[in-house]
């Protein structure tokens, strides 16, 4: 169940009451206007941000609470790095798997600023909860039909895999 106020909202999963702010709402962010290029984002503990929108390229996106994606549409979501600080970073769940595409675009390059610890271009997690649920898979797996020389850019599966 959802419940929207003031267009914020309000998630109920399983038996917990979450409350929540989505990322397409102005008042989310407060006097400021909606992230833009170059931006950082940051969600403090105590507080549950849900990306019902694709993001712009941002600088960096640091989580100590919650981010959880709306499965209610493809989305792409840009940053230099994002770390994930003894937070919670979900889309979907074992009951109710993510349906829509999800896409992770990792923007930089080696010389670029360094998240302590992790590096740089990196989606990092200190302590946290990484959950992602996709759909299930029938064969996840396949044997290589050759051996794969070591500059190769593809191989060649015997058996088909569901990727």
């Amino acid at each position: 169940m959802v419940i929207t106020v003031l267009d914020n909202v309000a998630i109920i999963q399983t038996d917990i009451f979450l409350y929540a702010n989505k990322w397409s709402s102005g008042l989310t962010w407060g006097d400021d206007s909606i992230p833009i290029d170059g931006d950082t984002v940051f969600v403090p503990k105590g507080k549950t941000l849900v990306v019902d929108q694709s993001t712009p390229k941002l600088s960096l996106i640091l989580v100590e609470g919650s981010i959880i994606f709306a499965d209610a549409g493809a989305y792409v979501v840009s940053a230099t790095s994002i770390i994930i600080d003894e937070g919670l970073f979900r889309a979907g769940t074992q009951a109710s798997p993510y349906t829509n595409k999800l896409t992770f675009i990792l923007d930089g390059d080696s010389t670029g600023i360094q998240s302590l610890g992790f590096g740089n271009k990196v989606i990092g997690c200190y302590a946290c909860t990484f959950d992602m649920n996709g759909k299930a898979r029938d064969q996840t797996w396949g044997e290589l039909s050759a051996s794969v020389a070591v500059d190769a850019t593809q191989i060649v599966l015997a058996t088909a895999a569901d990727w």
